[in-house]
């Protein structure tokens, strides 16, 4: 690869890091103000299926998996984000800030898909993943204390939420 390939392929990864920020933390703290406007977690997630539905729709045609079994089209449209996630998010949201949020919807999101390697495919985790879970769940324990000590049940139970969604 030549160097200015190199160059491009890094500045395209580093667009696309800032464009994952952008879309996830815009996702949460638009999703907080829609909490507060008075809209459930119901309305939110119509909305976001809509507004999602009519702009995937022209591609959809084109690239839908058509070779793929039914159970594993309603296995990713059920386990990916969709409408069960969005719901459990905006429940979350409804407890607790976008922060709370961020911190352990995604946050956790590592320490998820180490179980789920373990349960599904038999993978134990090296020690540095068992370490960096360590890491991150000494986190959760330090975001979340004072938190729960301020917010109370309604802080607790929108962390549950978060780490259901």
């Amino acid at each position: 690869m030549t160097p200015v390939a190199k160059s491009n392929e890094r500045i395209f990864g580093l667009l696309s890091a800032a464009g994952v920020f952008c879309i996830w933390s815009g996702f949460l703290v638009f999703s907080r103000a829609g909490m507060q406007s008075g809209l459930t977690p119901f309305d939110l997630t119509a909305l976001r299926s809509l507004v999602t539905g009519a702009l995937v729709l022209p591609f959809a045609k084109a690239w839908w998996p058509r070779h793929l079994p039914l159970h594993a089209i309603l296995s990713m449209s059920i386990c990916g984000p969709g409408a069960l996630y969005s719901i459990l998010m905006y429940f979350g949201l409804k407890g607790a800030s976008a922060a709370y949020g961020g911190a352990f919807a995604n946050g956790s999101l590592p320490i998820f898909t180490i179980l789920l390697g373990l349960l599904v495919a038999r993978r134990v985790p090296s020690r540095r993943q068992l370490i960096a879970v360590l890491i991150l769940l000494v986190g959760a324990v330090l975001v979340a204390i004072p938190g729960m000590r301020a917010g109370g049940n309604s802080v607790a139970s929108a962390i549950g939420f978060f780490l259901a969604a």
